[in-house]
């Protein structure tokens, strides 16, 4: 439920970002004015979330230092494979993302169908994160999320090397194929942590959730924001230009941000993920012994 909502506030803050911009005069004023509109409903949604929370009472919180709190997240190996897994998980797909707009503006001069093409996204998106949940428990959390990145990464392989030879229908088609990896990306990631940091809790008998979930927080961030980095490293490289015909070297450096780079980055969270020891098998062995 959690993850259909967020897809859905996504879905609508997708398809609000080309009508809101319109309103305005000119683009920069049309960006500050959704900025203000997004920002208010994050800001709301927020306080709601707060105020509408309530904790139990009497709960004994852990009194230990700052260091010592942190020393004992990375020592826990299951966490830290999940984690770094999550953060290159966000890299690739927040360079897909972010270069979805230069792609539909510079190869097919077509900007408006960025909102369509991510809507569609989301949408499959939206439809197959039940069915991660069905798969998950046939297969287990980490064949789940692994299922995912080899659909990604095909749909980016498969943009890159035909998208620009088939145009806009196979463009949009790969999209919905994409949008199912997406769909399973969602609920596996957050399943597994509560088991890794249960696994903690369980060898040391102290428990520190918020420790936890701050470095996955800041990990989420850094994944982010390393993506737009490298885009704009890439771009510089290609010679890209704002608004003006782009080079050869320039669309070259689009489709390598679309297609090969976020596939290499999601093969590598396979790969890694492999390592990430707690299956169901193990946890439930691990819960009973306890």
């Amino acid at each position: 439920y959690r993850f259909g909502c967020a897809v859905f506030g996504t879905i609508i803050g997708a398809a609000a970002v080309q009508p809101i911009v319109g309103l305005t005069a000119d683009k920069i004023s049309g960006f500050s004015l959704l900025g203000i509109i997004l920002g208010a409903i994050i800001a709301a949604t927020t306080l709601l979330t707060f105020f509408g929370t309530r904790e139990k009472e009497n709960v004994e919180i852990p009194r230990q230092g700052f260091f010592a709190s942190y020393k004992a997240v990375f020592r826990n190996r299951p966490f830290l494979i999940v984690l770094f897994t999550y953060a290159i998980h966000l890299m690739a797909l927040t360079l897909v993302q972010g270069i979805v707009v230069y792609y539909t503006k510079y190869v097919y001069g077509r900007e408006e169908l960025t909102t369509p093409a991510l809507v569609i996204l989301l949408l499959v998106a939206m439809v197959f994160i039940p069915v991660s949940v069905l798969v998950s428990k046939k297969i287990g959390k980490k064949n789940t999320y692994q299922i995912c990145f080899i659909i990604i990464a095909s749909a980016c392989l498969l943009i890159f090397a035909l998208g620009h030879i088939l145009g806009i229908p196979f463009f949009m088609a790969v999209m919905v194929f994409a949008g199912i990896g997406v769909g399973f990306s969602y609920v596996a990631p957050f399943a597994m942590v509560p088991d890794a940091i249960e696994y903690e809790a369980l060898r040391s008998g102290e428990r520190k959730e918020g420790v936890y979930y701050g470095i996955w927080t800041f990990m989420s961030k850094v994944g982010q924001s390393g993506a737009v980095f490298i885009s704009g490293l890439i771009l510089s490289w290609g010679g890209y230009v704002a608004d003006a015909m782009q080079s050869a070297q320039a669309l070259w450096a689009i489709r390598l941000i679309i297609g090969p780079l976020p596939a290499f980055l999601f093969i590598g969270a396979v790969f890694l993920i492999q390592r990430y020891p707690l299956d169901e098998k193990t946890y439930k062995t691990m819960v009973n012994k306890s």
